[in-house]
């Protein structure tokens, strides 16, 4: 199992990423790792070996920089040589922990879309008493047509179906009140493409209900899901914090905030591109870095992408109004 790996994306890149990602080497026999990044940076950080392979590249995408104007000026980023390097199949998966926009963008652009999928998306199940609930944009989409959110639930439907046996996963869409005509603009025209499509809808489903049994699959666009899955870290830490002090012991595997700290451990899948891509969390420390690479193994065991692309296949249609095209990607195509 061959890995890419941006080594440069990340807060605490190259370091601590090419450390994490050796430490999930040493654990894993059947383990091969590309590194992915500036030569004269990684030089000393040890990643020599017959299961390691460099690759060169420029410096990673700055956070907050526009990705596709980014990607033009810098086609030798870190991020967009780990995609060609998948898409070229000289690896199985790729892992960056850098600009999540650039992530995307290089992506789409350099591996392509499963048939059918005009948005790729990143969704996670963020509460451990709901394995099943998954939740989806979480980050990289911030800017979106109410299709695109059509397109997210048709992705999150075939992801659980393939991976929870949800055979009719029920869809609700994130809204600021449970009435039909509450929320803005986009969350308005994607209730009525919802609630017109062959999914199971059940309706605008309000912050409290996301702890509900109300929906299965769950969208909003990435500005508010990262801002979602950024309070429930903020909040898991607060609650371990509390805990440890007040019982002196360890959090339990088993708390109901445990799986808020675990996404920082195993990173989230991007849904919808033809090869797999894991994206890390930005502030990934080594333990972080081996836990997000480890995912990516489990990842390739367990036939993560010939799954979802069988129900894709069987279950996707795509959504009027979505084949427009994403500006960003088509920007740095050109």
């Amino acid at each position: 199992m061959r890995v890419a790996i941006d080594a440069m994306g990340g807060d605490n890149a190259p370091e601590a990423i090419v450390q994490g990602a050796l430490r999930a080497l040493g654990e894993d026999p059947d383990l091969e790792l590309v590194l992915v990044g500036v030569p004269a940076e990684l030089r000393g950080l040890g990643p020599d070996g017959e299961r390691v392979r460099v690759v060169a590249s420029g410096p990673a995408i700055p956070e907050g920089a526009p990705p596709a104007r980014s990607l033009l000026r810098q086609p030798d980023a870190s991020v967009a040589v780990t995609m060609r390097l998948l898409a070229a199949g000289e690896a199985d998966a790729a892992v960056t922990f850098g600009n999540t926009g650039a992530a995307l963008v290089s992506a789409v652009h350099e591996v392509g879309l499963l048939p059918g999928v005009t948005r790729c998306t990143v969704g996670e199940a963020l509460f451990a008493f709901a394995p099943e609930r998954l939740i989806l944009d979480l980050g990289p989409s911030v800017d979106v047509r109410p299709a695109h959110l059509v397109a997210f639930a048709r992705l999150g439907c075939a992801y659980l179906q393939a991976f929870a046996g949800v055979e009719r996963p029920r869809v609700g869409i994130l809204s600021n009140g449970g009435e039909v005509g509450k929320g803005n603009q986009v969350v308005k025209e994607a209730t009525a493409l919802l609630a017109a499509s062959d999914l199971m809808f059940v309706g605008p489903v309000e912050g409290h209900e996301l702890v509900q049994d109300r929906a299965d699959v769950i969208v909003c666009d990435g500005f508010v899901g990262n801002v979602l899955v950024k309070f429930c870290e903020g909040l898991a830490a607060v609650l371990d914090h509390h805990w440890r002090r007040e019982t002196g012991r360890p959090t339990p595997a088993t708390s109901p905030w445990a799986n808020f700290r675990a996404i920082e451990q195993r990173g989230a899948a991007l849904l919808g591109v033809r090869r797999p891509v894991v994206l890390g969390h930005g502030r990934a420390g080594a333990d972080e870095a081996a836990g997000v690479v480890r995912h990516a193994a489990r990842l390739l065991r367990g036939g993560f992408q010939q799954r979802l692309e069988e129900a894709v296949r069987e279950r996707w249609r795509d959504p009027e109004g979505a084949d427009e095209g994403d500006p960003e990607v088509a920007a740095a195509g050109r």
